[in-house]
């Protein structure tokens, strides 16, 4: 019999360790669900909006393509006639205004290692206020991101790929298709 009670007795005290343990991480779990998101730090490398852009232009595929902004809506700066694909200009500028970086390697004595000496596009954005060039160098494919450099400066940015990528269109892939009429 006191056998039995010393045996009940253990797993009462088993019963309690493992439900305040069971508690404990829970009420844990809640803390950590009610902190903000930590996200990854992001350093600034652009910091207009995409409302406040005026002008921009970059190269793609040998071309240098311009655009616009006149009351609100997207033209081509050499033929304001083409009726433009305005969601794809918002989401285009939506990738780099305001333009944050993962990560910064400053100090920057050979750029060629960046594929920054002869950039593969260079991307240019006019605010009222402000001019921004961007060279984007070459694509880190592990880390799907490109490195990119800011004229006159020996910093370095890594961004992500998908910022640079959607500035890959021709201006045909931008021009709304007109709809036939029977």
């Amino acid at each position: 019999m006191k056998r039995q009670r010393t045996q009940l007795l253990i797993l009462v005290v088993v019963l309690c360790a493992l439900a305040a343990a069971f508690f404990g991480i829970r009420q844990y779990n809640k803390v950590q669900a009610q902190k903000p998101a930590e996200e990854e730090e992001s350093i600034s490398v652009i910091d207009a909006a995409k409302d406040d852009v005026t002008a921009f232009s970059y190269d793609y595929e040998g071309e240098t393509y311009s655009f616009e902004k006149e009351d609100d809506t997207w033209y081509a700066a050499e033929d304001h006639s083409l009726n433009i694909k305005q969601t794809r200009m918002t989401s285009m500028l939506g990738g780099v205004s305001p333009l944050t970086a993962t990560q910064v390697i400053e100090n920057v004595t050979d750029l060629a290692q960046y594929g920054l000496v002869t950039p593969q596009r260079t991307i240019t954005l006019e605010t009222a206020g402000a001019s921004y060039i961007l060279y984007v160098g070459d694509e880190n494919e592990l880390t799907s991101s490109y490195y990119v450099s800011l004229p006159s400066t020996d910093t370095v940015y890594v961004v992500s790929a998908s910022s640079i990528n959607c500035f890959n269109y021709a201006l045909e892939d931008l021009i709304e298709e007109e709809e036939e009429s029977n």
